[in-house]
C-alpha cells in the first residue's frame, strides 16, 4: 500500500485528513518514457516538464487553492509493513506557487532514483526497474504542535503502550532527528499517561490516542502516525505500519513453582528432555479431559529457556486451559497449583463451548473422579514392575543403540501412560481449591485451617527416605565401631562400610536405601546432578549428621486433630459436605505426592541411561569427558546414534554451551518478566536493576533493543568513513544519508535525535540496536573505546579506553 492509498482509506473512514490530491503514476510514466539515457535522478532533475504534463499536474492541484501545500512522495511499497523507506524519498513543506509545485513534484520523482533510495533497495533486494511513483499534494496545516504517534512501543516491542513524540511548529525537525522533542508513554488499555511534557495537554493526548486507536483498528496493525495540531484540532498527515522488530508476540515468563524442580542454571540436556516430556504428558491429559483439537505450538512451548533457566511460558498454559470449559474457575485453580503470584489478565478467550459442553465435561470429571483410585493403583503396579525390570539391567554393558532403545521404551511405557499422575494433579488442584473456598465461607478467621486439616497424613512416601536415614543413624549410634568409622571423612567411611566384615549388616541396609531412595536428593530432576547412587558420600554425610543430631520424622497429628475439632462444630449438612471435600483433597494430594516419587525414579533411570552413554562416548573420544553429554540436546544425541546428525563435531557444541553455562550461572534473572517478538533480542523487563553498574555509564533514549559489546567508531561524516567492520557507530547526529554505514555497524549511538527520527526508524527496521539523545556522547567516547550498549534500556557502559 502506498502513502496515497493509505491517506485515501483514512479519509474515506472519516479521519481528519487535510485536503489532498494525488499526481498518479501514469503522469510520471508518461514523463519518464521520453527521457534520454543517463543517471535517472540527474536526468529527471535536469529535464524540462513538457507543457501537457505540467498542465495535468496543475489542473489536479487547482482544488487546493493558492495557499501553501506539502508535496510528498508516494512510491508503491513505501510505508509498507516490511519497507518504510523512511527518509529515503524527498518531501517538501510550505510550497507556494505553480512553478514551485512543479519543481517539487519533479524532485520527488527524482528522489526515487537518488543514492539513498537506491542503497535502501539494494540492501532489501528490491529491483530498480519496478518503481511506481505517485506524488501527494496536500493542503499545508499551520501547526502549532506536530509529532508522531506509535500505537505500539517500538523500543520495548510492547503493544500495550503507545508513544507520542511532539514539538512546537512543523514536524520535520522532529522526524529528521534535529530536535528531540517531548515524549509521552500511554497505556493502550487504560489511557493512563506515564510520562510526558508541556507542548500537549492531557485533553489533546486523549484525542490523539482516540484517533490512533481507530487508525490501528482500521489497518489491523500497529501504526506509525504523523499528526499536526492546528486551530484546536488534530490533523492526521500520514499513517504507516511500524516496520522492523516491533511484534505482537508476547511471552510471559514465570518460574513460579517450577524453580523448585529446576532452580538456577539448567543444562541443555535436561531442558530438552523436560520440554518434550511436558508436551507429551499434557497432550494425554487434555485428551483425557475430552479435548480433541489442540495446537501443537502451545504444547511444545509450555516451558521456556532463558539464560539457562527454566520458566513457564505462562500464556501458553492459559491457552491450553482455555480449551476446557469453566475457564475462569480452572484458571484460578491452575494459578494456585502452579504458585503463580500474579494473574496474567485476559490474554486468552473465555469459556470454551456452551452449557452442553460444560455439562458433558462435568459428567466426564465425575466419572474420572470415581475411577481415579483404580487408575492410581494400576499405574503404580505397572510402574513398579518396570522399575524392578530396569533396576536389574546393567546399562554399562549396553551399546549406544541399546541405550537409545531403552530410553524410548521407558518413554513409551511410562511417560506414554502418564494419565493417572496428571489426573491426580488436576483433582488435587480442584479439591484443594474447593476446600480452601469452603473454609473461607464456613470457617472464617483461621486462614491456615485448611492446611492444618491436610497435615499429618502419615501415608506419603516422601517421608520414608527421612525415616530410613534416621534408622540408619540409629544403627550407627548403637555400634561404637560404626560410629567411629562415621567420624572420618566420607570417602574413608564409605570405604570402611564396604570392606569391613563387621559392617555387613549395615551395608545391606545402606545398599537397600540406595536402591529404593537413591534418586531422592537435591535437584533430583536435573539430569546433570549426581544422585545418591552416583555419589554415595552424600548419603554418608546425611547419616552422620542424623547420628549426631537425631530428629523425629513423625507427622504433626496434634495440628490435624485441633483443626478437625473445628470442623466437627459445623452443622450436620455442612459437616457432611466439608468432610467429603476434605477426604477427597487428602486422598488426591497424597496420591499426587506418591506419584511424583515415581517421576523422580523415572528420571533416575533416564539419568542412568544417559550417564552410561556419556561414559561410552568419552571412551570413544566423541566427547572429552562423560559429563559433556549434559550440554547436548536429547535430539542431537539420538541423531548422532541414528546417523541423522547435522553436526558431527559434538565437542564443539559442548565447548560453546559450557562457556554459555559458565556465564549464565552469574546472570541474575527476575522470577517473572515479559518479552515481545524474538525473546532473546534484549534483556527482559526488570532485569537491568539487578545487573552490575560498574564503570562509566551514559544514558540516552533506547530506540531498538539489543545488547552489543564492541569498539566505538566516532564518525563525523559519511564520506570516507568506509566499512565499520562491526564497530559501534558513534555520531553527533545522523540523517537518512547515514544509512550507508548502518549495515556494517553492530550498533548505533547518536548524541542528538529522538526515537521517532528517520535514523531510528531505519535502524529498527534493520534490527540494529540504537540509542539516541545521549548528552555529551562525542565528548566522552573516543574511537577504539570498548563499549557495552543495551538498546532496550538506553544505557552505554564504557568497558575500557
Amino acid at each position: 500500500m502506498s502513502k496515497a492509498s493509505a491517506l485515501g482509506r483514512l479519509q474515506q473512514a472519516g479521519f481528519p485528513i487535510p485536503a489532498f490530491v494525488v499526481i498518479p503514476e501514469g503522469i510520471f510514466d508518461a514523463f519518464r518514457s521520453r527521457l534520454p539515457a543517463g543517471p535517472a535522478a540527474e536526468v529527471i532533475q535536469q529535464a524540462h516538464l513538457p507543457e501537457p504534463v505540467a498542465a495535468q499536474i496543475l489542473e489536479l492541484a487547482r482544488p487546493l487553492g493558492e495557499g501553501a501545500v506539502a508535496v510528498r512522495s508516494s512510491m508503491e511499497g513505501e510505508d509498507s509493513a516490511r519497507h518504510s523507506f523512511a527518509g529515503q524519498l524527498d518531501s517538501f513543506l510550505n510550497v507556494r506557487g505553480e512553478h514551485a509545485i512543479l519543481s517539487a513534484v519533479k524532485a520527488c520523482w527524482a528522489s526515487a532514483y537518488g543514492p539513498r533510495a537506491a542503497e535502501y533497495r539494494r540492501q532489501h533486494g528490491l529491483p530498480d526497474a519496478e518503481i511506481a511513483m505517485e506524488v501527494i499534494v496536500q493542503e499545508m496545516v499551520p501547526a502549532q504542535v506536530s509529532g508522531v504517534i506509535f500505537t505500539a512501543d517500538p523500543v520495548a516491542r510492547d503493544p500495550r503502550w503507545m508513544l507520542i513524540s511532539a514539538a512546537p511548529g512543523l514536524g520535520d525537525a522532529l522526524v529528521q532527528g534535529r530536535l528531540a522533542g517531548e515524549t509521552w508513554r500511554i497505556s493502550h488499555e487504560t489511557g493512563a499517561i506515564e510520562s510526558g511534557g508541556k507542548s500537549l495537554s492531557n485533553a489533546q493526548i486523549r484525542e490523539l490516542v482516540r484517533l490512533a486507536k481507530g487508525i490501528e483498528a482500521l489497518f489491523e496493525a500497529p501504526q506509525d502516525i504523523e499528526f499536526a495540531w492546528a486551530a484546536g484540532k488534530a490533523w492526521i498527515l500520514q499513517a504507516r505500519p511500524i516496520t522492523g522488530p516491533v511484534l505482537l508476540e508476547r511471552i510471559l515468563w514465570d518460574n513460579a513453582n517450577i524453580t523448585e524442580s529446576y532452580s538456577g542454571t539448567t543444562t541443555p540436556l535436561t531442558f530438552s528432555v523436560i520440554r518434550s516430556a511436558y508436551a507429551q504428558v499434557y497432550r494425554q491429559f487434555l485428551a483425557l479431559m475430552g479435548v480433541r483439537r489442540m495446537k501443537e505450538g502451545v504444547l511444545r512451548n509450555l516451558l521456556g529457556f532463558y539464560e539457562g533457566q527454566v520458566y513457564y511460558q505462562l500464556l501458553n498454559w492459559y491457552a491450553a486451559l482455555a480449551w476446557l470449559p469453566a475457564f475462569e474457575q480452572n484458571r484460578r485453580f491452575m494459578e494456585l497449583m502452579m504458585g503463580v503470584k500474579q494473574s496474567a489478565g485476559q490474554e486468552t478467550p473465555g469459556r470454551a463451548g456452551g452449557r452442553m459442553a460444560l455439562l458433558r465435561w462435568g459428567l466426564r470429571l465425575t466419572i474420572l473422579q470415581v475411577d481415579s483410585q483404580r487408575r492410581v493403583k494400576e499405574f503404580l503396579r505397572d510402574f513398579n514392575a518396570i522399575l524392578s525390570e530396569y533396576n536389574a539391567k546393567d546399562f554399562a554393558s549396553f551399546t549406544p543403540r541399546q541405550l537409545h532403545a531403552a530410553y524410548q521404551d521407558l518413554q513409551g511405557r511410562v511417560l506414554g501412560r502418564w494419565q493417572a499422575p496428571l489426573l491426580t494433579d488436576f483433582l488435587a488442584m480442584i479439591f484443594f481449591g474447593a476446600l480452601r473456598g469452603l473454609r473461607q465461607r464456613w470457617l472464617p478467621g483461621d486462614d491456615g485451617l485448611h492446611n492444618d486439616l491436610l497435615a499429618g497424613d502419615g501415608m506419603i512416601e516422601s517421608l520414608e527416605p527421612a525415616r530410613r536415614v534416621q534408622e540408619l543413624a540409629g544403627l550407627v549410634r548403637a555400634n561404637p565401631a560404626l560410629r567411629e568409622a562415621f567420624e572420618r571423612v566420607p570417602e574413608e567411611t564409605l570405604q570402611a562400610v564396604r570392606t569391613r566384615p563387621e559392617f555387613e549388616e549395615f551395608l545391606a541396609e545402606f545398599n537397600d536405601y540406595l536402591l529404593r531412595y537413591g534418586d531422592r536428593c537435591m535437584n533430583e530432576l536435573k539430569l546433570e546432578e549426581p544422585n545418591l547412587r552416583d555419589d554415595p558420600r552424600r548419603l554418608i554425610r546425611l547419616i552422620a549428621s542424623a547420628a549426631d543430631a537425631p530428629a523425629g520424622v513423625s507427622a504433626p497429628g496434634g495440628l490435624r486433630t485441633e483443626a478437625e475439632a473445628q470442623v466437627a462444630r459445623l452443622p450436620l449438612g455442612r459437616r457432611i459436605i466439608f468432610s467429603w471435600i476434605l477426604g477427597n483433597a487428602r486422598r488426591h494430594i497424597r496420591n499426587r505426592e506418591n506419584l511424583r516419587f515415581a517421576r523422580t525414579r523415572l528420571f533416575g533411570l533416564l539419568r542412568g541411561i544417559l550417564n552410561a552413554l556419556g561414559r561410552d562416548w568419552a571412551e570413544a573420544r566423541i566427547l572429552r569427558e562423560a559429563g559433556d553429554i549434559y550440554f547436548l540436546a536429547i535430539e542431537e544425541i539420538w541423531d548422532f546414534i541414528e546417523g541423522t546428525a547435522v553436526t558431527q563435531n559434538l565437542q564443539s557444541l559442548v565447548d560453546l554451551r559450557r562457556h554459555e553455562y559458565s556465564r549464565q550461572r552469574s546472570t541474575p534473572l527476575p522470577d517473572r518478566f515479559e518479552t515481545f517478538g524474538l525473546p532473546y533480542l534484549d534483556s527482559p523487563h526488570d532485569l537491568q536493576s539487578s545487573l552490575p553498574s560498574d564503570g562509566e555509564t551514559l544514558h540516552g533514549t533506547g530506540c531498538c533493543s539489543g545488547q552489543v559489546r564492541a569498539p566505538a567508531r566516532v564518525v563525523k561524516s559519511v564520506d570516507g568513513a568506509g566499512s565499520l567492520g562491526g564497530d559501534i557507530l558513534v555520531a553527533e547526529r545522523t540523517d537518512p544519508g547515514w544509512i550507508f554505514l548502518f549495515p556494517s555497524a553492530s550498533g548505533i549511538l547518536v548524541e542528538r535525535g529522538s526515537p521517532l527520527s528517520h535514523s531510528a526508524i531505519v535502524a529498527r527496521e534493520m534490527g540494529k540496536p540504537i540509542i539516541v539523545n545521549i548528552p555529551g556522547l562525542t565528548l566522552r567516547v573516543k574511537t577504539g573505546d570498548e563499549l557495552h550498549m543495551d538498546g532496550g534500556q538506553g544505557s552505554v557502559r564504557l568497558i575500557s579506553r
